[in-house]
């Protein structure tokens, strides 16, 4: 298992960046996006999943997102499973002076094949930069919308 906290400053007040973080406006910022499907629950609570469709190239793949806890505007924590992995993300977003927000997140990523825990021993950075694009991505599509 690879644990990791990834951490960004955003200069948007925490109302905002929370708004902005609702999965319709994936679309706007996380690269291969294509489609979201919630699957069962009631929208938007604790328990609630929702199937999101990603193309990366020629290769297509699904992701299910399972909101754990949702406590929104201060924290939230959800799960993401695909073919290949686990992942776990507990998230918090602190008000910070000058109208500014931290989002702090501890991420926890197994793999379910043998080549993917491989890589996770071998070359940890490329699932922690990843992680880290996308808090990047994010964070510039807060601050420019």
């Amino acid at each position: 298992m690879l644990n990791f906290t990834i951490e960004v400053d955003i200069d948007k007040p925490r109302d905002r960046v929370v708004e902005l973080m609702h999965l319709d406006y994936l679309s706007e910022w996380m690269p291969g996006f294509v489609k979201m499907e919630h699957m069962s629950g009631r929208l938007w609570e604790e328990g609630s999943t929702y199937d999101l469709y990603f193309k990366t190239g020629n290769v297509a793949y699904k992701v299910t997102e399972t909101f754990m806890t949702w406590r929104l505007p201060e924290r939230f924590a959800c799960t993401f499973e695909d073919a290949h992995m686990f992942q776990t993300s507990a998230n918090w977003l602190e008000v910070l002076p000058n109208g500014r927000t931290r989002w702090t997140s501890t991420q926890s990523v197994m793999g379910k094949s043998l080549s993917t825990k491989l890589m996770m021993k071998v070359i940890p950075w490329v699932f922690k930069s990843y992680v880290k694009k996308n808090f990047t991505l994010f964070k510039e599509f807060v601050e420019q919308y």
